[in-house]
């Protein structure tokens, strides 16, 4: 008998109840713009459930013109499942406990505007309303987030899932992190375009969970909406144009307790497998701005928010600086490849501790490089280097120097270098060492990259007057690096400059 009186009350009164009330709140918060459409509401008393099917979207009576042609009346979603749900507080509009909720095959298209409109409204009464589900699943969905002109998508996840467990919403809660127990995500791919539409960067199968703090994602990539050129003359000066391409990226052991409560993000350790970072730039545009710039370490050093890990390291990368010199319309690459870096105790809370880094890479494909580094915490932005690179003929440059620095080199090769020094904001002081022997270098003419008898002259007077043939013996010559830093100047920019110092100071003629 219970069955029978269950059943006639979910059929004549709750089902049409929920469904007109569903539609008429979705109504008063579109301001009558767009409708909500339910196909089919079932809800059962023994165990208390509901299951709402086929739910999309029409236009409203008082839709404006924008909205007749709005993406977000694309949105729908497949099936919506509640149990263990107090059904009196869901037909009254009281608190909701409900034990399990499921979300399927959602597919919703809006713009930030529209979400920020639905996120204010009916949220003005005095007793705030809460929603406590012990279990909470969305499956199989995807989300689609565009821009006011409706356009192109801005945003854009596919294939989402995620399971949230005593999940409690409520207004008035003080702190994100009692509004859940554990979440576990897993998205097949995200999208998202800068709004200058410069860059778009994508995601593939990325996951994480607050149980274990383990973030992954197998393939990530930033890619350029316009070439460096472009690029240059939309800002209105030359400027770093970057194209990125990872592999596996992982983060072990976010303390994501840690993170909320003190913005201290604390982990074990970060990996990045096979990162491919591309840098060029076309100086055949007006220079950048001059701006205050800290030295990497000191911006690190001064982060919003603390940070705490073990280890990171970098494998198996590639990492590439493209030029165009100005006046020229053929650019240089200097390239490093095989790309391996390591880092211990990364952190930024403890100012009188150090940073210590170890790089290594093949440079040019050609012979091994190794770096060292030292980075200070304080604000002075003290850094200590120091590096090795074995034996490299010095044709091998001759792409690079060509197009960059109008120099060719006929001959020579490096057998051994090191260097080592140290820098600040403000000037860099070291050494440079280099055996080598039989340098010859020829300058070349701007127009066409070949000799005139100008440049055979200067280039005659360089490798007989200026510049020191060889280097090696009982007691070879060091450089002495000694560099200003430029107003503005990047990090590696200042290293390279601060290395050139002492090049040039060690194979010029006494």
């Amino acid at each position: 008998m219970l069955w029978l009186i269950g059943f006639l009350v979910a059929n004549l009164i709750a089902e049409p109840y929920l469904q007109n009330r569903l539609t008429e709140e979705f109504t008063t918060v579109s301001d009558n713009d767009a409708e909500l459409v339910i196909s089919e509401i079932n809800i059962g008393f023994f165990p208390p459930s509901a299951t709402i099917e086929g739910v999309t979207l029409a236009q409203g009576t008082d839709a404006s013109e924008r909205l007749k042609n709005h993406p977000v009346l694309d949105s729908k979603i497949q099936e919506i499942t509640i149990s263990g749900v107090g059904i009196w507080s869901l037909l009254t509009g009281g608190n909701l406990t409900i034990k399990h909720a499921e979300i399927n095959g959602a597919d919703l298209h809006v713009t930030s505007g529209l979400m920020d409109r639905f996120t204010d409204s009916g949220q003005s009464s005095d007793q705030p309303r809460s929603a406590t589900i012990q279990s909470f699943t969305i499956s199989g969905s995807s989300i689609h987030i565009y821009r006011d002109a409706l356009a192109s998508v801005s945003t854009q996840l596919k294939g989402i899932d995620i399971r949230v467990t005593d999940l409690d919403v409520t207004s008035d809660s003080a702190s994100i992190g009692d509004q859940f127990g554990r979440i576990e995500f897993k998205v097949d791919s995200v999208f998202h375009k800068t709004g200058s539409e410069f860059y778009a960067f994508e995601g593939n199968q990325i996951s994480f969970s607050t149980e274990t703090g383990d973030f992954m994602i197998s393939e990530f990539f930033v890619k350029p909406q316009l070439s460096p050129s472009e690029l240059s003359a939309r800002v209105g000066h030359e400027i770093d144009h970057f194209n990125i391409r990872s592999g596996s990226i992982q983060l072990h052991a976010l303390d994501v307790d840690e993170l909320i409560a003190n913005r201290h993000f604390k982990a074990r350790n970060f990996t990045v497998q096979k990162l491919e970072l591309e840098i060029s730039r076309d100086k055949n545009h007006p220079d950048k701005p001059k701006n205050e710039r800290p030295l990497i370490n000191t911006q690190f050093s001064n982060l919003p928010f603390g940070v705490s890990l073990d280890s990171l390291s970098l494998s198996d990368g590639y990492i590439s600086y493209r030029e165009w010199k100005e006046g020229q319309d053929t650019s240089g690459t200097v390239f490093f490849d095989a790309v391996e870096i390591k880092m211990a105790n990364l952190q930024n809370l403890d100012k009188e501790q150090t940073i210590h880094a170890e790089a290594s890479t093949m440079f040019l494909n050609e012979t091994e490089l190794s770096v060292n580094f030292e980075f200070s915490l304080n604000e002075n932005g003290y850094q200590t280097i120091t590096g090795t690179l074995d034996e490299i003929n010095l044709e091998v440059l001759n792409p690079v120097l060509l197009p960059m620095a109008l120099v060719r080199l006929d001959d020579g090769i490096i057998h051994s270098l090191e260097f080592n020094f140290d820098l600040n904001e403000i000037e860099a002081k070291g050494e440079f060492i280099a055996i080598y022997d039989d340098l010859s270098l020829n300058l070349l003419n701007e127009d066409d990259h070949q000799q005139n008898t100008g440049n055979r002259i200067v280039s005659f007077l360089a490798n007989n007057i200026q510049v020191k043939s060889s280097n090696g013996g009982e007691n070879p010559r060091t450089g002495e690096i000694s560099y200003e830093r430029e107003e503005g100047q990047s990090t590696v920019n200042y290293w390279w400059k601060s290395l050139r110092s002492g090049m040039k100071d060690l194979i010029q003629r006494i």
